[in-house]
This record gives structure tokens, sequence and C-alpha cells, in this order.
């Protein structure tokens, strides 16, 4: 039943976002990072719910706010250089979900299988797919146990436990290259955070002052004037008067 409703969403993407006909692996990435989990579900993967009940505006905002990484691997590379980054704040006990999805334009065989031949004596002909790592980092090292994947798809969550601060989720390849064509990797992630400009005040001008979160976006707004005793009015917010 969701067949629809993807293809519906995956349209509206490609119409507003026309770079995904470029990079068509960010859309699964994107999709499976932006779905909700549906009640009773606790793990980002269930047998019974797979990744949940996907969700076009989470989606669409993964990709308003570049919040995605791409890379294309050829041959080896180094298992400790990142192939992917992306960055992002968290305050303590917020969290991230993150989605690597590997798309290979490889030839299975290049042998002709007969399909009713494959059924009857139960062969599966699985692409060799290579082996990627995901670790998440602070400014102090490794936090969380890595992730391998066992597939094309790796979907995981991090929670911060520690103090506010910046965190990178990086990609690695783990052992070799296995497929003789060329790997697309996407990296997407979302946030619990919800930014709250009532960090700083800073740059008053006549007409209003720059609010800062405390993951450092800002916004600009006009000032919130207050009258005390009768005296000159005075932002409440950055003091300009």
């Amino acid at each position: 039943f969701s067949a629809p409703m993807v293809t519906g969403i995956v349209a509206l993407l490609l119409e507003e976002f026309d770079f995904l006909l470029d990079y068509p692996e960010i859309i699964p990435s994107a999709l499976i990072n932006g779905c909700e989990l549906l009640p009773g579900q606790t793990d980002i993967w269930e047998s019974f719910a797979g990744f949940g009940l996907v969700n076009y505006v989470n989606t669409r905002n993964i990709l308003l706010e570049s919040r995605y990484d791409t890379a294309t691997v050829v041959e080896n590379e180094n298992n400790d250089t990142a192939l992917l980054e992306v960055s992002t704040f968290l305050a303590t006990n917020e969290s991230v979900t993150f989605c690597l999805f590997d798309f290979s334009r490889q030839i299975l065989s290049s042998e002709v299988i007969d399909i009713f031949e494959m059924e009857s004596f139960g062969t599966q002909y699985t692409p060799a797919i290579t082996q990627y790592v995901i670790k998440v980092y602070n400014s102090s090292g490794v936090l969380s146990n890595p992730i391998n994947s066992q597939n094309n798809i790796i979907a995981g969550e991090f929670e911060n436990t520690n103090e506010d601060g910046m965190f990178y989720i990086r990609v690695y390849m783990l052992g070799t290259k296995q497929s003789g064509s060329s790997e697309y990797l996407s990296l997407t992630y979302s946030t619990t955070h919800e930014h709250s400009y009532t960090h700083s005040y800073t740059n008053p001008t006549r007409f209003g002052h720059t609010c800062h979160c405390v993951c450092g976006e800002t916004i600009t707004e006009p000032h919130v004037f207050q009258e005390i005793f009768g005296e000159a009015r005075t932002c409440a917010k950055c003091g300009y008067s």
C-alpha cells in the first residue's frame, strides 16, 4: 500500500529539487531518514514495520536544510579515511538519526539467467556489496559503537549523554571494495534539536538585532521595546535604546 505514497513523494521531490536527477542515491537515504516510527515500533528498523511511515515534510526538510553528503567510490579506499561526513549540534539528551545508502549500477551476471530455473533450484544471485562503517565523533574522539553495514543500507541513532557540542558522523570503508563498478553513497541525518534563539543577542541597529541559538544558528528580528517609568524605550532582549 505504500508504493503510491512513496512514488508521489518522490515525484514532488524531483519536481522541486532537480539536482536529485544527478544524485538519485540521496532519495532513498532521505526517505528512510525522514520516516516516522509506527505505534509499537521502538527501533529504527523492525520486521513488522520496516523503517516506519514515510513522511514527505521530514524528507523535504532534509533536502531544504542540506542535511546530506554524497560520494562516489570507484576503487579501494584507506580504511582510516572518511568518505563522507556530516555535522550537527546536539544539546544534552538530544539525538541524531542517520542513514547511509549505497547505490551501485553493478551488472549481476554476464550470463543469461532463466528466472524459472532460478526459482526451481532456489539459487539466489546477490551482488557483492562493499562493507562500510559509521562512527560518531565529538572533539574528543569516537563516542558510539561503530555500525557496520550488512547490506547497502545503514540506519542508526546516537543520543548525546554528554555536554552540549558539535558531533560528526563519518563513513569509512570496511575492508576492500567488492563491486567492480562505481558505488554512489549518500548519508543523511535528522536531529531532535529545536532552535531556541534566546542564547544571545548581537548586532543591534535601529531596526532590530541578531538572535543566536546555542547551536550557532541565527535569525534577525525587530526590537521588543519596553518603557520603564516613562523613560526612553529599551529593547528587552538586546538593550538597544
